[in-house]
């Protein structure tokens, strides 16, 4: 499913409402088999702002594990990610795509601690608690307890990050030293833009901005 505003991690549960018909024939035969799919977010093009249809080529691979179906056809569904995939070339259409995947594992793992990307994580916690936008206490406590630093990594990126590009880079970064380095200077900038965005309401002091 090439999505223009949805990206797909490892562990992550993505909400989805399924409407066209190609995806409502999709779901049906995925239901009737392993329940898995993949979601890619297609890319932007600054020459042709009206064509997104072009996928990447990294994927989130996930498997449903809720599917309520309205009156009207379509389904509500959650589907949970459990691997990054490389989209290798469309095997055929029916009528939706099914493309020919390999996974993607995480490299340079070993050794390496959740600490530093945690205590990022609790710091922009505290700026988005400071514009009303706190998440759910018990996702909080999760995110900052995790011991698994690649699962952290995915299910930050997921939650945290706002766009849906950087995103996407984390989501090509196997290098998990590489992708916690990327991840910890993206949390970084999003603090800085909420704390921007806190300024201009007035609520924030001059000495508090640009804190690291």
């Amino acid at each position: 499913m090439a999505l223009p505003n949805a990206i797909l991690f490892p562990q992550a549960l993505l909400p989805l409402h399924i409407f066209e018909q190609r995806y409502r024939k999709m779901l049906s035969d995925c239901l009737a088999a392993d329940r898995m799919f993949s979601v890619v977010l297609t890319q932007k093009d600054e020459s042709k702002p009206t064509d997104g249809s072009k996928p990447y080529t990294v994927a989130g691979l996930g498997i449903i594990r809720v599917a309520v179906g309205n009156d009207d056809g379509t389904s509500n569904i959650i589907l949970q990610g459990i691997a990054r995939v490389r989209l290798c070339g469309i095997a055929k259409v029916r009528p939706y795509p099914i493309a020919r995947i390999v996974p993607l594992l995480t490299t340079c793992a070993e050794g390496v601690q959740p600490d530093p990307l945690a205590a990022k994580v609790s710091e922009l916690l505290s700026a988005r608690a400071k514009l009303n936008m706190a998440l759910p206490e018990h996702v909080a406590k999760y995110l900052t307890t995790m011991k698994d630093a690649d699962n952290l990594a995915d299910l930050v990126s997921f939650t945290l990050l706002s766009d849906f590009y950087e995103k996407q880079e984390l989501l090509e970064t196997l290098d998990l030293r590489v992708r916690l380095q990327k991840l910890i200077q993206l949390l970084e900038k999003e603090r800085h833009q909420l704390l921007h965005w806190k300024k201009l309401q007035g609520d924030i002091k001059d000495k508090d901005i640009g804190l690291n």
